[in-house]
């Protein structure tokens, strides 16, 4: 079947990028395979291995079952690294290996939604600004600092005939309800941390959530609304949501008021970088507020002699200056080169896509590493993937041990308790129902 994608025309693909399959996991509902998970994974992963390599694809194996996914990422992580300079590949293992821990929060900009069609920042403003007559017309505009170019658009907005449309509902209608999350969002949504932070307007890192956990998380808005989340999570929109277009906090007016009028959101924000390392995927770290909060959060920590480092940046090019700026707050990783003196628009466009590439292989080896594989440990479905004899016949004692907690849970003198010893036994993949 992938020999028979990779021959067809590449005519309407994306140029600077491999053409893209998604294969789900065959045979294991209604196939009659539901027995043998831990063969069927184990030979898929081979497959569609040898094809990408012998083809040339991207390859994306879509577990619909946790347990599926969670033998496909234990079988990857004991397999040789491949798509990553050495350098990343510590850096990905040590992002990795906080998510799993419960020490690794978001920091999601712009960028996480170009692959689904969204435009940055810029982008935003200049689809905003299409049909509004300015000194200067769009260029004058591009050429000011966003906050000031999206204030004077605000006051353009308020002179025009549609004086009852405000700012935040023409961002709304620009950024519209993307047909679908890109594969970025769901590397992020499988990391499974609790704490994420966004400058983004749209939902498409919750939908992503939604279909990783079965439930969105809640989400903190900027003028104290908080939609509705039952995944245990929380997500703070700093600058407001696009179906909340009165949140939106997009022009520089916004921005003054924003502390006087938002100082507990930013306290959020500030509790994170306390208490957790932050991950920061597509933000290009110039928002002034967000610099301000970072900086008092580093100059407390130093003044009580704490670690610097606060989080890390991964961006798609090197960018020096921003780095040496933010060191050592930030550490800044680059999955892509430096941008060359001289590039054409196209090049330029080529080069970020490859570089988009680059970044969610990246970003696959980050979730590879903060994946449980504990999920199958106690599955008898999956026993085939332990190799040795008393590693297997100690997993199988465990199971036993889970069915017996889990009858003194549901009638025993002590249920309460029990449950609580269910609920450890659970949290380290004795339950083998998929979610």
């Amino acid at each position: 079947m992938l020999e028979a994608i990779a021959s067809q025309s590449a005519e309407h693909l994306t140029p600077g990028r491999p053409r893209r399959v998604a294969v789900p996991v065959f045979g294991v509902d209604g196939g009659g395979l539901d027995g043998q998970r831990g063969e069927v994974v184990e030979e898929l992963l081979k497959a569609c291995d040898d094809s990408a390599e012998l083809h040339g694809l991207d390859v994306v194996i879509v577990a619909r079952a946790a347990s599926d996914y969670s033998a496909l990422q234990s079988l990857r992580r004991s397999a040789p690294a491949r798509g990553l300079v050495a350098p990343l590949e510590g850096d990905a293992r040590r992002l990795g290996d906080l998510a799993r821990r419960g020490q690794l929060a978001l920091f999601m900009g712009a960028g996480t939604g170009v692959a689904a069609g969204l435009p940055l920042w810029d982008g935003l403003l200049t689809r905003l600004a299409e049909g509004v007559r300015m000194p200067g017309g769009a260029e004058a505009l591009a050429r000011m600092n966003p906050l000031d170019a999206a204030e004077v658009l605000r006051r353009a907005f308020s002179k025009s005939g549609d004086k009852a449309r405000t700012l935040g509902e023409r961002v709304a209608d620009v950024i519209g309800t993307p047909a679908r999350f890109a594969l970025s969002h769901a590397l992020l949504a499988a990391l499974n941390v609790g704490n994420a932070i966004t400058t983004n307007f749209d939902d498409l890192y919750e939908r992503a959530v939604e279909t990783a956990t079965g439930a969105r998380p809640q989400v903190l808005l900027p003028k104290g609304e908080q939609a509705e989340g039952g995944s245990g999570r929380w997500l703070l929109k700093l600058h407001g949501d696009a179906s909340e277009p009165d949140t939106v906090v997009l022009d520089r007016r916004s921005f003054v008021r924003y502390d006087a009028e938002q100082r507990p959101l930013a306290a959020v924000l500030q509790a994170t970088l306390l208490t957790r390392h932050l991950f920061v995927v597509g933000a290009s770290m110039n928002d002034d507020n967000v610099i301000r909060l970072v900086h008092e959060v580093a100059v407390l920590k130093e003044k009580r002699g704490g670690k610097a480092e606060l989080g890390t940046v991964v961006t798609l090019q090197d960018d020096p200056l921003s780095a040496e700026l933010w060191a050592p707050e930030l550490r800044y990783l680059s999955v892509g080169g430096a941008a060359p003196s001289e590039e054409t628009v196209d090049k330029r466009s080529a080069r970020m896509v490859s570089a988009a590439r680059e970044l969610d292989v990246f970003l696959d080896r980050v979730a590879q590493h903060a994946a449980r594989g504990t999920a199958t440990l106690m599955d008898p479905r999956y026993s085939a993937l332990i190799r040795d004899d008393d590693e297997r016949r100690t997993a199988q004692k465990l199971a036993q041990l889970r069915s017996w907690v889990e009858k003194w849970a549901t009638s025993g003198q002590h249920a309460e308790d029990w449950r609580d010893v269910l609920d450890a036994l659970d949290s380290a993949g004795g339950s083998s129902a998929d979610s």
